[in-house]
């Protein structure tokens, strides 16, 4: 393999390792891209001068069976390039939406479990808080049986207050 394959390799290899970060991923994944681009332009750049050389011996020697088939290999060479280079470019973008929907996927179970410990907690929450108001309801029941005789002596008026309280309503209308 060449030093691009080989470095393409590992580029792969580094992007497909999930222990690392998803932004650092994508990172390799973008530099991947360049390095099979940069790859692939270099072979493309190769097989234009082969189609070059190919038309300068038809335009030289003229269009003989040979000359017209290695045109003819240089123009399926830039085709399968052509061809690869489209591949690489979508297996690429497969593998960025591959990597954006892993980090989304990530997020939303670092959200549901947030959410599912404010919910327990919440829960919790109320639970205290509802011992805690009937405690003091309890309580309240309690002080009003022990103290009941006395806010019913309170409220009760003897036949004295009553006749004061009539005299002076009749003293007022008089």
């Amino acid at each position: 393999p060449t030093r691009g394959a080989t470095r393409a390799e590992k580029l792969r290899q580094m992007r497909d390792d999930d222990t690392r970060s998803i932004e650092e991923r994508i990172r390799i994944n973008e530099a991947l891209g360049k390095v099979l681009k940069e790859q692939a332009n270099e072979e493309l750049k190769i097989a234009n001068q082969a189609l070059a050389v190919a038309d300068k011996r038809i335009k030289l020697e003229g269009a003989t069976a040979e000359n017209l088939e290695k045109r003819a290999e240089a123009l399926t060479k830039i085709s399968d390039i052509q061809e690869r280079i489209t591949g690489k470019e979508s297996e690429q973008l497969a593998n960025l939406n591959s990597l954006r929907k892993e980090a989304a996927d990530k997020q939303k179970a670092i959200y549901d479990a947030q959410k599912a410990q404010a919910e327990k907690e919440i829960a919790s929450r109320k639970e205290a808080t509802d011992a805690l108001v009937a405690a003091f309801q309890n309580e309240i029941e309690l002080y009003k049986k022990q103290n009941q005789s006395k806010l019913d002596m309170s409220r009760a008026w003897t036949e004295e207050d009553i006749k004061l309280e009539e005299q002076r309503l009749q003293e007022i209308y008089d």
